[in-house]
């Protein structure tokens, strides 16, 4: 997907100037927020149920999540709090 795909489905959202890529296990997220650089902003292990929190306080727009066991949930949550999510191949 390509960055004028994202913008576009992000449409009537402001896009901040952060993505966060993570990797979703059971029992913690890794979370690495970069910006549209490329460059590390923050990274952290967090527990699941802090993650959302972790997101808004970073001013996040777009999710980018390692399809997993876990994902269907996740891209629900996310995508319920207005974030444009992408499902990645684990590869």
């Amino acid at each position: 997907m390509g960055l004028g795909l994202i913008l576009k489905a992000a449409q009537g959202n402001v896009m901040s100037c952060f993505v966060c890529g993570l990797d979703v296990h059971r029992r913690f997220c890794e979370a690495t927020v970069v910006d549209w650089f490329g460059s590390v902003v923050e990274s952290r292990r967090l527990p699941g149920d802090e993650l959302y929190l972790f997101l808004s306080s970073m001013n996040v727009s777009l999710v980018v999540v390692e399809s997993s066991s876990y994902v269907y949930l996740m891209y629900s949550r996310l995508g319920g709090m207005g974030l444009v999510v992408i499902v990645a191949h684990p590869r």
